[in-house]
């Protein structure tokens, strides 16, 4: 028997009942010696049908019957700030993936892991998929596993979950972190501050510093690191601007002066700009900014003369959903990170090396 009729057997004996929606069937070599044909023609009948979503082959686990496509007629969308930017990007790509037919549920936690947990409980009962960014609270990770194991799917979106594996959604921190942090190590930067969150349960707040750690101490080739972190819960821009500007004003005194920055996203670099309007520094004369700019559509100043790195947030939200259709329908292997890249964006305007220089107002060096 040649593949198509061995690929078309398979399918009739899946058809009759031989092998149930979710059995595993007989490793190839069992088929091959059963059928009397060669091990690659069970191969490539068996990826043939995989192609064509009636059987799932799983890595290290073998090959299974697709159980039935089941609609995703509910689902659940665990965020903090819906409205909020990277959030809403990420939520528009969840419903981009999703059929017309489907209820998205919004379930604000405001940042709350009694809220995610509440929600993750709730969710049980009602939903038939969920997505959530998830607050990284060791408790809120144990009620999202419990929601995964109970049969409704989940799917991470922005950070992954360190102690409990679900499927996963993240940009590619590491890479891309390294790659601004070059931008500027290349103009010849060496003392380079770092401003992020305090947030270090969290995969991405996590990634990014230790992105920076290693390259001011690898690449940099520096003995000491200026990292400033910033609680990110209740603050509002002002307070948070004289919180960097303070910061600043330490960082650029003394005789071996910070010559740039590298911010963990959009907040700090506004934060940061408007800070320096405050101090007369110019970007990127006086200072030169890398940072994440996951809203890159946000009116900021000076943006041109910033190294950005725009992560993927549709397509990150989008793939979620996505993942959920193939979870619910069986057709999928779980858990599994994916790890999207992210748009770099050198500023227009970039020092020469030799030109970094720090210039302050006089009212600034006392």
């Amino acid at each position: 028997m040649n593949q198509k009729a061995v690929e078309e057997l398979f399918e009739a004996e899946i058809e009759r009942g031989r092998w149930k929606a979710g059995e595993k069937l007989p490793t190839e070599q069992a088929l091959a010696e059963e059928y009397g044909v060669g091990r690659m023609v069970i191969h490539r009948a068996l990826a043939s049908l995989q192609d064509r979503d009636i059987v799932v082959r799983r890595t290290r686990a073998g090959t299974f019957v697709a159980g039935p496509a089941r609609s995703l007629k509910q689902v659940g969308v665990i965020m903090s700030d819906a409205a909020g930017y990277p959030q809403s990007a990420y939520l528009k790509g969840i419903v981009d993936a999703l059929s017309e037919d489907c209820k998205v549920f919004i379930c604000d936690t405001e940042g709350s892991v009694a809220n995610e947990i509440a929600w993750a409980e709730r969710l049980k009962r009602s939903a038939d998929g969920v997505v959530v960014y998830a607050t990284g609270d060791p408790r809120g990770t144990a009620a999202l596993a419990s929601l995964d194991a109970s049969g409704v799917p989940v799917v991470c979106i922005d950070r992954y979950l360190d102690t409990h594996p679900l499927d996963a959604f993240v940009t590619e921190e590491i890479e891309t972190s390294s790659a601004l942090m070059r931008l500027l190590i290349e103009s010849g930067h060496k003392r380079i501050a770092h401003f992020s969150d305090d947030e270090p349960e969290v995969s991405t707040v996590r990634e990014r510093l230790n992105a920076y750690l290693s390259m001011i101490d690898e690449e940099a080739a520096s003995d000491q690191r200026w990292v400033r972190l910033v609680p990110a819960r209740g603050w509002n821009f002002p307070r948070l601007v004289q919180t960097i500007h303070d910061a600043l004003a330490v960082l650029l005194s003394g005789p071996e002066p910070i010559t740039a920055v590298f911010c963990a996203h959009d907040q700090y670099l506004a934060a940061v700009l408007a800070a320096c309007e405050d101090m007369g520094l110019s970007t990127p004369g006086d200072l030169e900014i890398a940072s994440y700019n996951d809203w890159p559509n946000l009116p900021i100043r000076r943006l041109d003369a910033v190294h950005r790195a725009i992560p993927p947030t549709f397509e990150a939200g989008r793939q979620a959903g996505l993942r959920l259709i193939a979870r619910n329908a069986g057709l999928t292997e779980s858990p599994k990170i994916e790890r999207l890249p992210s748009t770099i964006v050198p500023a227009s305007h970039r020092p020469k090396a030799g030109d970094i220089r720090i210039q302050r107002r006089k009212d600034h060096e006392k």
